[in-house]
């Protein structure tokens, strides 16, 4: 099967991020079955393509809002050469709006990694009621959407999703989501987790673990949830002084005009417990795994998310993971077999669930040794692929059936 993946994220090319991150671990996985892939991707400077040992990378010059059509002209000869069986894209940013219908019989699989007005919709829920009606008329005044009052026909993502065939959902929460308010054909969609293989740089971290450091990794954001890890810090340090919190991450707004989100944490704790916080900043990837062997407790305390790669990576490092029930973190942590989930929005119960963790190190290795042993045998991609082969056939015979697109 040949397979084109379109994504402007790519490690080593274009803003590295998650979505990058799913595509290099699904081009590896399908390459490694056979099938002849190749990727189109953004770079900031140049146009041309690469070898990434086993699938072909064409990166194209131009920044995320340019690619949706600088992309196409580059697709256009690549399929000519030798065209492709299916297209995969993804749900954010509406990135095949102009390359799918140059090209109305390819078959075409959109992957809901999570579009914006639902970003949106997590950030927004958590502000007053006042300063949301307030950003709603600011919106407008713009010109922009406002997440208070959602139209999906005013929605470029959705708009663009109705040019797709079938669609993937990485955990069942998401689909449900997006699934309702675009109001998806469920007969075209199905739930496959994302592949993830771990480097051997982090299965190689021991098990055996004396860390006194609870660790946050990630941008450092309301939508990551690190306001209900600050108000739980305080019930935390109070019966165990000698531990230490740790944020790994580039820094995002905070409640607080003018003020970013290292500086409201650290006033809102108090000076007390002020050599007890430790914010990195930004940190390369390559940074990930030294951080994971140097934590003891990792904490992921989203409102919201879909399918978390540091989650994944913390469990394959053998690290006891607390982290919320919503999105897609209750299937990756075997709903609590492999982890312990708590109520997002919750300091007091995330407090609780760190403290007991804390206080129980045969817990925590007990957990650590079902977190590796998940990862290692429900996401890598020899496990994985084989279940997006599938949606790929099925997409390619719905097309076939359909004729080409109008």
């Amino acid at each position: 099967m040949r397979i084109a993946y379109l994504s402007y994220q790519f490690p080593k090319y274009a803003n590295y991020g998650g979505i990058g991150t799913y595509v290099k671990q699904v081009a590896s996985g399908m390459a490694a079955l056979g099938d002849d892939v190749e990727v189109f991707c953004g770079h900031d400077t140049e146009t041309g393509s690469s070898d990434e040992g086993g699938y072909r990378v064409n990166y194209t010059k131009s920044d995320r809002e340019g690619f949706c059509t600088a992309v196409v002209s580059v697709f256009a000869e690549r399929h000519r050469l030798k065209p492709f069986d299916i297209i995969e894209v993804a749900d954010y940013n509406a990135e095949g709006v102009h390359l799918i219908p140059a090209h109305p019989e390819l078959p075409v699989v959109m992957r809901l990694h999570t579009p914006e007005y639902l970003v949106k919709r997590v950030e927004d829920a958590i502000h007053p009621m006042l300063r949301r009606i307030r950003a709603h008329f600011g919106a407008i005044k713009r010109g922009k959407r406002s997440a208070l009052l959602y139209n999906r026909n005013a929605d470029p993502e959705y708009a663009h999703s109705l040019l797709a065939d079938r669609y993937m959902a990485p955990c069942r929460d998401i689909l449900n989501i997006v699934g309702k308010d675009w109001k998806l054909d469920r007969s075209r969609c199905a739930v496959v987790p994302n592949p993830f293989t771990p480097s051997s740089d982090l299965l190689k971290i021991p098990v055996e673990n004396t860390s006194k450091t609870i660790t946050f990794i990630g941008r450092v954001e309301v939508r990551k949830g690190v306001l209900d890890l600050a108000g739980a810090i305080p019930g935390v340090l109070q019966k165990h002084p000698d531990w230490q919190f740790r944020f790994v991450g580039a820094y995002g707004g905070s409640p607080k005009r003018r003020t970013t989100m290292d500086i409201f944490i650290r006033e809102a704790v108090g000076e007390h417990y002020a050599s007890n916080l430790v914010f990195t900043g930004a940190q390369p990837h390559s940074a990930v795994t030294g951080e994971l062997e140097s934590a003891g407790i990792c904490v992921f305390p989203s409102l919201w998310d879909n399918f978390p790669g540091v989650c994944l990576e913390a469990m394959a490092a053998a690290r006891p993971v607390i982290a919320t029930n919503a999105g897609g973190m209750p299937e990756i942590l075997a709903e609590g077999k492999a982890g312990v989930l708590v109520p997002p929005q919750n300091p007091a119960k995330l407090a609780a669930a760190i403290n007991a963790l804390i206080e129980s190190p045969e817990q925590r290795t007990k957990l650590s040794l079902a977190a590796r042993q998940r990862i290692t045998t429900a996401y890598p991609a020899p496990v994985v692929a084989p279940q997006i082969r599938e949606q790929y056939e099925l997409t390619i015979k719905y097309r076939k059936a359909a004729g080409p697109r109008t």
